[in-house]
């Protein structure tokens, strides 16, 4: 089974951040696998498709830097970034 996670990064004033860089760390029981790396488009947002059957937890980075400690999966992230 195929799930799309959304990621949305936001300005602290909550306007969408364009051309943020995004990671997923995804978490199996045993293993961890690192997604490639997305940007977001005009509107702060992106997307990756996971296969739910392998993973179980996540963890966000936005330029490098650990922002969604590890933890379940869910459908959509709002991060704010200075």
């Amino acid at each position: 089974m195929h799930r799309t996670v959304v990621v949305h990064i936001l300005e602290t004033d909550g306007s969408p951040k364009p051309a943020a860089d995004v990671s997923l760390q995804l978490h199996a029981v045993v293993e961890g696998v690192a997604l490639e790396p997305k940007t977001t488009d005009k509107d702060g947002v992106a997307q990756f498709s996971l296969d739910m059957e392998k993973y179980a937890e996540l963890t966000i980075y936005v330029a490098g830097h650990e922002r969604v400690s590890r933890g379940p999966i869910q459908d959509e992230y709002y991060i704010t970034v200075n």
